[in-house]
């Protein structure tokens, strides 16, 4: 979605990621929820969670904050145009999600 649109994939993008970067890039979104800022979404049932934050000036008062993540083949991104961290604002709204998807998936 950008603007409320939808946008299709570009084709022009490249091929993406190696097998070797998705394997190093899985490694450290593990990371963040074993042992890092979003460790508060280890356990959540299932399949285990892989997450990055993150937080970007904004030249307002308040930086924007995301979060991105997936458990299984459930994916989420978060954004918010004004927070603190991504961690703090947005992490907390990602396990929400996750735990609410699992009530919805598990009926």
């Amino acid at each position: 979605m950008a603007g409320g649109r939808l946008r299709e994939p570009d084709d022009d993008a490249g091929p993406g990621l190696t097998e070797d970067e998705g394997a190093q890039m899985q490694a450290l979104m593990a990371g963040t929820v074993s042992y890092g800022t979003l460790d508060f979404l280890d356990p959540i049932p299932g399949a285990r969670v892989y997450a990055k934050t993150g937080t970007a000036e904004s030249g307002e008062d308040l930086p924007h904050t995301w979060v991105i993540g997936f458990q299984g083949d459930l994916a989420v991104a978060i954004f918010l145009e004004e927070g603190e961290w991504g961690s703090t604002d947005n992490g907390p709204l990602l396990r929400e999600f996750l735990v609410g998807a699992q009530d919805i998936l598990d009926d």
